[in-house]
């Protein structure tokens, strides 16, 4: 069987490019051959990468020709690998263009891996309010009227968003939904799914050491304002006042990550805050053996986030927000803590309980990893894929 795989961009770091990965690797290793189509890849000499570049030259051809020219390239690469499958991942460049260009015989498959599939600016939370917004239907007249995008971008965007939901209706064969709040989103927005949790392979995080007596906080992901990062910061310096000797360590990098290092020079916590930047993943396995807990502080509406399996794994307990699919996988008091999105004060209070109640903590760090074995495991994952591939394949043939 042969996948052609498409996603923006595979040079970049996020959930959404591991996922892709390592669901490609999974599947070579089933005898599944994989190819790529995306706009940038640090594995361009791969004979099964296609990386496509927009032409250059006078502006106005160039906008015309870009359009024609990616779907040209498209369909060359389709016809040149005759895939069984197409499996789109993120899709947001030239949305319409490449679902028109893989219209055929083919069953095209599309995990939705956040919520910037439905709402225009990707958060899910009104811009001027900050509350979550419950105009589940996407685009429309509310998103101009509640001040998420102007008028100009209203105007721009409106045709263009009417035939890319008539398209994905007629193009894409089965929507994956990588949590139940992200199935039930998409219904909302009129699209059935299927939802197929994220599988990790917890084999590799058994020899991670307990916690012991150190006070250590971790984040682990890209350093955007989304993730709320500042947040933990401010909660951060309320625990360090009850406990001197905690510290977070935060690995990851982003726009944001200068910003943030201010942050910490203003509430005088650059003693207690160390930024690593961004670790392989070995790396990153040490990071788990020495802290207590894993905090994601976030402000938007998160899918599936893949650094709550990994904690899971390492028998951390996880504090997240109450927020999108993020209280799907942590059960309240039992795997770890949910706090409101932006509230510092109760962010605080959470980190604290779960450094001086140290039982507790490592209570909450083994059922999480019991629950990742039981329901969460990598070849669990690869079965849902090959099965529904054979389905597709076979209803094709």
């Amino acid at each position: 069987m042969k996948v052609l795989v498409i996603h923006d961009n595979c040079s970049i770091g996020g959930g959404a490019n591991i996922y892709r990965k390592k669901l490609s690797e999974l599947l070579e290793k089933e005898g599944v051959k994989t190819f790529v189509f995306t706009y940038a890849s640090q594995e361009e000499d791969k004979e099964t990468y296609y990386c496509y570049h927009p032409p250059g030259g006078i502006k106005f051809i160039r906008y015309i020709h870009k359009y024609l020219n990616l779907f040209i390239s498209l369909r060359k690469w389709i016809n040149k690998i005759k895939p069984d499958i197409i499996h789109i991942h993120h899709n947001y460049i030239f949305t319409n263009t490449i679902l028109l260009a893989c219209r055929n015989k083919v069953p095209i498959i599309q995990t939705v891996h956040d919520y910037r599939f439905i709402c225009p600016i990707g958060t899910g939370v009104k811009k001027v309010k900050k509350e979550i917004c419950s105009h589940y239907q996407g685009f429309g007249i509310l998103c101009y009227l509640e001040g998420c995008i102007s008028l100009r971008d209203f105007i721009r965007q409106f045709i263009l968003k009417k035939i890319n939901k008539y398209l994905l209706k007629k193009v894409v064969t089965l929507f994956i939904a990588p949590s139940m709040f992200m199935k039930n989103a998409l219904k909302d927005y009129g699209l059935e799914a299927l939802f197929i949790p994220f599988g990790i392979d917890y084999s590799k995080y058994e020899g991670i050491s307990p916690a012991g007596q150190q006070y250590r906080v971790l984040f682990i992901g890209d350093l955007y304002r989304s993730k709320g990062v500042d947040i933990l910061l401010k909660a951060f310096c309320r625990v360090s006042k009850i406990i001197p000797r905690a510290r977070l360590d935060i690995v990851g990098d982003g726009p944001i990550k200068e910003e943030l290092k201010n942050e910490c020079q203003r509430l005088n916590l650059q003693n207690n805050v160390t930024f690593y930047g961004r670790m392989p993943d070995d790396e990153t396995l040490k990071f788990y053996s020495k802290t207590n807990v894993v905090v994601l502080p976030s402000i938007v509406l998160e899918n599936s986030p893949l650094i709550i399996y990994e904690a899971m794994a390492a028998a951390r307990p996880i504090i997240g927000s109450r927020i999108g699919g993020i209280p799907e996988l942590i059960i309240e008091e039992e795997t770890g803590l949910l706090f409101t999105p932006g509230d510092t004060q109760e962010l605080s209070e959470k980190i604290l309980q779960t450094l001086t109640d140290k039982d507790k903590a490592t209570k909450m760090g083994m059922a999480g990893r019991k629950k990742v074995e039981s329901q969460f495991g990598q070849q669990k994952f690869l079965q849902e894929y090959l099965k529904i591939f054979n389905e597709l394949v076979n209803e094709k043939s």
